[in-house]
């Protein structure tokens, strides 16, 4: 179609398209990608510590897993705020939190991870020493393959991705659990990197910066993996960074 005042084309070209896919668009394919603004600075933040029942942090960590499930559920209730404050029982909550992700109950250890992501959510960039210091404890559950954990380890993950975490953050994270023993803790590990990398919330330059060389690396290593959706996962990671940077970062 032409529009009033010259002739000028509504319509790309197909590479066209293929650059704004990739958050080009302008020059060379290196316009940001536009994240909405949700108004997250102009909401009041909420102390949920202070609506916490008195004996929360012993009541927790009581030996029937019945009682911690009902002390969770207290916690991810408060937690679901839409901006919790940032105070210093915040921190001893999640330690605690750390603690039950080994607990032998699943449920326990599904409840945890999903108040996590509350916090996560609730708190943003004021949870990243927090949310960094969990991860040894929560990565090893990616070789769960009941959904009931894995659904919300997911979404655990990429809360911390949107809200918390950098790629600087989880490059050592994500490289040393690319190379785990288990096939289904190697591919959950790159069915997260695709999921980041294609998120507009991934910032492209610090991508790059520091995840190109290991991450890439790691993935070539993988495409030669004894389980065939690693291989799948591991290739499928490459073509994304092509995507989002460019076939020449590849040389």
């Amino acid at each position: 179609s032409v529009n009033a005042g010259g002739s000028q084309p509504t319509k790309c070209l197909r590479s066209e398209q293929g650059k704004k896919a990739a958050g080009g668009g302008g020059k060379g394919g290196k316009a940001k990608q536009a994240v909405p603004d949700d108004g997250f600075s102009f909401i009041d933040a909420v102390d949920i510590t202070k609506e916490l029942s008195k004996n929360w942090e012993k009541e927790v960590q009581a030996p029937k897993w019945k009682d911690k499930k009902a002390k969770l559920e207290e916690l991810l209730k408060l937690a679901s705020a839409p901006k919790i404050k940032d105070v210093p029982m915040i921190h001893d909550i999640t330690r605690i939190l750390k603690k039950l992700l080994k607990d032998s109950n699943i449920i326990v250890r599904s409840f945890s991870i999903k108040c996590l992501e509350a916090l996560a959510k609730g708190l943003r960039k004021d949870y990243k020493s927090d949310a960094a210091g969990v991860l040894e404890n929560l990565l090893p559950w990616f070789k769960e393959k009941k959904m009931s954990v894995l659904g919300p380890l997911n979404a655990c993950m990429d809360a911390f991705f949107q809200h918390c975490l950098s790629w600087s953050d989880l490059k050592e994270p994500i490289i040393q659990f690319s190379g785990d023993k288990v096939p289904q803790v190697r591919l959950n590990i790159l069915n997260f990197c695709i999921r980041s990398i294609k998120s507009p919330h991934c910032n492209h330059a610090d991508l790059k910066k520091h995840m190109f060389k290991p991450l890439v690396g790691a993935c070539i290593k993988l495409t030669a993996d004894k389980d065939k959706n690693v291989r799948a996962s591991a290739m499928e990671c490459i073509a994304y960074f092509i995507v989002v940077l460019g076939d020449r970062t590849m040389y």
